[in-house]
């Protein structure tokens, strides 16, 4: 029986703080973009609106941008780890308060644009830092091309198959329960493990 060190594609497994790593980001990142989707559709729903829609969109990223030259420099002065910490919990704290506009019928435009913002901001910090942090995960440098091509296809699919989750959810249960999702309680405590 072939050991994973023998799979050249997986060899990156092969460190326990890579593969916690790795699981945490994939199922966050599956989770980012459940809650994406949603907020979109959310907001379409409530205004049936491709300008809003659009908005909506801008909100979330154009912080990413703005703030990505402070996220890196972030990434690279203080410890990766607990910089990704904080950005966990604001993004859950985040999701949390989507959550509870869908829940309470609160479901204004505004609030969801700047909770969007929000998103956007925390972004800036928690991309750039979860890049970094591979370096410092993987037991063996020269699994480190390894680690980053799997890190790389793994955010390429969930940014393919989270909305399409996200859709089924929506359509099957609630909007609610993509912003209340346990990919990103699972990705936190996971987080927490190494």
């Amino acid at each position: 029986m072939k050991k994973i060190s023998d799979f050249t594609v997986l060899r990156a497994f092969r460190s326990v703080n890579y593969t916690l790593y790795f699981i945490g980001r994939a199922v966050s990142q599956f989770g980012t973009w459940m809650q994406r989707t949603a907020v979109i559709w959310v907001v379409y729903s409530i205004t049936h609106s491709a300008f809003l829609l659009g908005v909506t969109i801008f909100a979330e990223q154009f912080p990413s941008f703005l703030f990505s030259i402070f996220g890196g420099g972030a990434a690279d002065r203080y410890d990766r780890y607990k910089v990704i910490k904080i950005t966990q919990i604001t993004s859950m704290i985040q999701a949390i308060l989507l959550a509870l506009l869908v829940i309470t019928g609160h479901t204004i435009v505004w609030a969801i644009l700047v909770l969007s913002v929000i998103l956007g901001i925390i972004n800036a910090f928690d991309v750039p830092a979860r890049q970094a942090l591979v370096h410092d995960v993987v037991a063996d440098q020269a699994d480190l091309p390894n680690a980053l091509s799997l890190t790389t296809a793994t955010a390429s699919l969930a940014q393919l198959l989270g909305p399409a989750l996200a859709g089924i959810v929506l359509v099957h249960l609630a909007q609610v329960f993509v912003f209340c999702s346990m990919p990103q309680a699972l990705a936190r405590l996971l987080f927490r493990c190494f």
